[in-house]
């Protein structure tokens, strides 16, 4: 039998250390091993014991989860899960919880309100043995961005309309801090992301990756266009399709590969506009959303780039595109940013 995955929940509401304590313990393949009412109490605990997984709440008295995150993460990183809630400001903060190093996030409310108990339980346990598979490293200063860094201007001689679209899931969050932030102002190509996020946090991405990045980025909303030089992510809950005249149609569609917005939605919709014109990227994350997407591009003559196992929070997504040899490049996620701008700068279409 395989050995269980040992949890430790910390929390300083009683009824929720109860209920996922819980929920938990209902599941074969987990054991809670500990629990801690705040982050002080957590460190105290973490010197005795060693957990595969840990869930977090952002709001504790003595030391807040984001505090405790980055002690964490610092020194001898766990798999962190946030519990969130979903008011603007608590948002942010999960946002940042993920630029820090958490693996995910579940809404707390729908743990206290939720109808559909069973939904939510099997939801939180998926993430926990996701959470427990990923491939963690510690917190480094460049993890902790807080301004735009400095992007040198470069010359470039494209004519044709182009477009880079992002795909990432679980990890995808962090990896985008390390993306976006470094690509140049001027770059000649629309950028399209979809990251699986609930809706509401997803605004908190684009405003945070805004905030440190020097170019634009913004939510997408139906009707935007895709222009050179600016970022649109899929709001979450809804599927990202760009149509003709280079526009943003959001849907609310059944789900594709479990999720909205999806990866292969977004994907699929590029060549009647773009042609050959399209690089698709597929980032860290669960499952293999956005391969029957890139296989659309490729057949359309577009270029497909997949993120190193090596720099991967989760190998999911593109390991798929390496096994269905869609990828053109498969590149740690250091190196991409240089390929995007490499295109660009000595091509004049890809």
């Amino acid at each position: 039998m395989a050995e269980r995955i040992k949890v430790m929940i910390v929390d300083d509401a009683a009824y929720i250390r109860f209920i996922l304590t819980k929920y938990l313990s209902q599941e074969p393949d987990i054991e809670v091993i500990a629990t801690a009412t705040n982050g002080i109490d957590a460190l105290k605990k973490l010197e005795e014991i060693r957990p595969d997984v840990m869930t977090v709440d952002i709001e504790m008295p003595g030391m807040n989860g984001i505090e405790l995150l980055k002690k964490v993460m610092s020194t001898n990183p766990v798999p962190i899960i946030m519990l969130s809630s979903l008011s603007p400001e608590i948002s942010d903060i999960t946002i940042k919880a993920l630029q820090y190093g958490a693996i995910d996030f579940i809404n707390k409310d729908s743990i206290k309100l939720s109808v559909d108990v069973t939904k939510v339980h099997r939801k939180l346990i998926d993430i926990i043995k996701t959470a427990k598979m990923a491939k963690l490293k510690k917190l480094e200063p460049d993890d902790q961005i807080t301004a735009a860094p400095i992007v040198r201007q470069t010359s470039f001689k494209i004519t044709k309309a182009q477009i880079i679209a992002i795909g990432c899931s679980t990890g995808g969050p962090k990896a985008l801090y390390h993306l976006v932030p470094l690509l140049p102002p001027n770059l000649p190509a629309g950028i399209v992301i979809v990251q699986h996020m609930p809706a509401k946090f997803t605004t908190s991405l684009a405003n945070r990756l805004n905030e440190i990045s020097k170019i634009s980025v913004k939510e997408a909303e139906d009707g935007d266009l895709v222009l050179p030089g600016r970022v649109l992510i899929a709001p979450g809950d809804y599927h990202m399709e760009i149509k003709a005249n280079f526009t943003v149609k959001l849907n609310q569609s059944p789900h594709v590969n479990h999720v909205r917005p999806a990866v292969d939605v977004l994907f699929n919709s590029l060549p009647a506009v773009y042609g050959k014109n399209i690089t698709g990227i597929i980032l860290t994350g669960m499952g293999q959303d956005g391969a029957n997407g890139a296989e659309t591009i490729k057949k359309s003559g577009g270029y497909i780039i997949a993120e190193a196992e090596s720099t991967c929070t989760i190998y999911g997504m593109p390991k798929v595109i390496a096994e269905r040899n869609l990828a053109d490049k498969v590149l740690p996620l250091t190196a991409i940013n240089e390929q995007i701008i490499s295109f660009f700068k000595n091509k004049g279409e890809l």
